[in-house]
């Protein structure tokens, strides 16, 4: 949990605001926005998340493929039902994209809690508007 603190931390001297999160049971998500740079077609915006799972003496670790797969999934809702439409407003010749994540940017499975994230990608946004 304190390397969770640390990350909110690092992400919030980054200009990446926490948006809202999932939660169910013992399991959390947390989303990280940046700032919407661009005009038209080139808008665009880099999104990003956190996994917590504190089930894991019940239930063990889920695994860091099925981490990512939930990651990348809450990841494109955000970006194509939420981002897109209120913030990003691509223009119709510019439907919007959500470019999945390929791997974990880290990735633990503790006696105690299971973590893992998906970073918002500094040079490359993930969210955001493709000319065809």
């Amino acid at each position: 949990m304190a390397k969770n603190k640390e990350l909110e931390k690092q992400m919030a001297e980054r200009g990446f605001a926490p948006a809202q999160g999932v939660a169910a049971g013992g399991v959390q998500i947390k989303f990280y926005v940046g700032k919407v740079k661009g005009k038209g077609c080139d808008r665009r915006v880099a999104l990003g998340a956190t996994f917590e799972n504190t089930l894991v003496p019940a239930i063990g670790c889920v695994g860091a493929p099925q981490v990512l797969i939930l990651l990348n999934f809450y990841l494109e809702l955000l970006c194509l039902k939420g981002i897109c439409p209120t913030e990003l407003k691509c223009p119709a010749r510019c439907p919007c994209k959500y470019i999945k994540a390929t791997a974990l940017d880290f990735y633990n499975c503790g006696a105690k809690v299971e973590t893992g994230a998906v970073l918002p990608p500094i040079d490359t946004p993930n969210c955001l508007c493709v000319q065809e």
